[in-house]
């Protein structure tokens, strides 16, 4: 058996818990990293989702449950709900809310959100 350190994160580490977390700790950077993780997006991307995120947490943490709404209005086939609910909580256009919704998704289908 190889001794190779390795730094890959395991699931635990990434996934909107510890997200939401990261956010409400002030930890923004690292919440950003993991974001970019679970939504496959550049680190650009995810550092102003989680900006626009970390606002609307700060006006109501609330934003965690309205977070984990999405998955619902997804596993119920709520797609109007669950895009809209993208677009205000994440501070994204329409396009990009899509593309959220298609991984998030492609990650419920797959038992890993």
């Amino acid at each position: 058996m190889s001794k190779v350190l390795s730094f890959k994160k395991s699931e635990e580490e990434v996934n909107f818990k510890i997200f939401g977390m990261m956010v409400a700790s002030g930890n923004i950077e690292k919440a950003a990293r993991v974001l970019r993780d679970i939504l496959k997006c550049n680190l650009e991307n995810a550092q102003q989702i989680t900006a626009h995120y970390k606002s609307k947490f700060d006006e109501s943490p609330n934003i965690i449950m309205q977070t984990m709404q999405i998955k619902t209005f997804i596993e119920q086939n709520d797609q109007n709900n669950a895009l809209m609910s993208i677009q205000q909580i994440f501070g994204v256009p329409i396009p990009e809310a899509i593309r959220i919704f298609s991984v998030m998704k492609e990650l419920i289908d797959n038992e890993q959100l």
